[in-house]
């Protein structure tokens, strides 16, 4: 029996001090052989570094009590103070709210606002702190669940080498243009039936902010019949498993970057569902 052990390849040395801080720095670097300065190649690598003083956790005591208060006060005000750093205030609020058992009332509460201040006809859209607050959340607790629906059809896709291509312009003259829409249909119809038979596996939080976030559109907007749907969808679908769809590398779906065809056809697959999570019919034709 042969037994395959770990080779090292060689060495890279990346100072701490040559990376800005707080920001990403990705670059190519030269690997080197052993203490040697005999080049075996290039690898790239997308590095943050952070230099943080973190204090003994009396010092935030009364920070915490402040944040995990009733009121949104302090939560507004942080927003108002941190306007350019929202993604980054969202993920530690909520891993904070996570810790202490907090977070669905504060997604409530913070969702409830943003309702009153929101347009029936862009619901969510606008990347604000209480979508943020969402996006943070599913990520943190649907992850195993976005696996559990999606990894089986992209990896499909991605081993497939059929073309769904629907934009004339990008074929060559005579392309069966049904086939590759009959194509397409297949996956999408294989990742809405995952979808729809996988309530049991979808996170008991998730579906309880989605049950306050219903409860408050249809208390603001009490005669439109769809907009419990498409107020669930646009976090669901448009923030959550369309973004997987179109960068399944992100979300840990894939362990290997798309081949051209195959993300093509996940971007297909993305705009189609988009159209369904917008509640509009979808149709076997790609303009661009």
């Amino acid at each position: 029996m042969n037994i395959i052990k770990d080779t090292s390849l060689g060495r890279v040395t990346v100072h701490l001090t040559d990376l800005p801080n707080g920001q990403q720095d990705d670059q190519w670097h030269q690997l080197l052989a052993g203490s040697t300065r005999v080049s075996r190649g290039s690898i790239r690598l997308a590095a943050r570094f952070k230099h943080e003083v973190i204090l003994p956790y009396e010092e935030y005591r009364q920070l915490k009590e402040l944040l995990l208060s009733d009121n949104l006060t302090s939560i507004e005000t942080l927003a108002e103070v941190c306007k350019d750093h929202h993604a980054e205030l969202a993920s530690t609020l909520v891993h904070i709210f996570c810790r202490y058992d907090r977070v669905i009332p504060l997604l409530a509460k913070c969702l409830a606002k943003a309702v009153e201040a929101e347009d029936v006809t862009t619901l969510f859209r606008a990347s604000t702190l209480p979508t943020m607050l969402m996006d943070q959340f599913m990520k943190l607790t649907a992850i195993s669940y976005l696996h559990s629906i999606l990894k089986a059809p992209i990896e499909q896709i991605m081993q497939s080498q059929d073309v769904c291509e629907l934009n004339p312009s990008n074929l060559p003259k005579g392309a069966d243009l049904m086939q590759h829409s009959e194509r397409l249909q297949t996956h999408l119809s294989s990742i809405l039936s995952a979808i729809y038979n996988s309530a049991d596996k979808c996170p008991t939080a998730m579906r309880l902010v989605f049950n306050h976030l219903q409860e408050e559109v249809v208390k603001k907007w009490p005669t439109d019949d769809s907009v419990r749907t498409r107020a669930v969808n646009g976090f669901l679908f448009l923030r959550f498993i369309c973004p997987a769809l179109l960068k399944p590398q992100i979300f840990n779906l894939v362990t290997v970057t798309p081949s051209v065809n195959a993300e093509r056809t996940l971007k297909l697959v993305a705009k189609g569902m988009q159209n369904l999570a917008n509640l509009v019919e979808f149709k076997a034709k790609e303009p661009s």
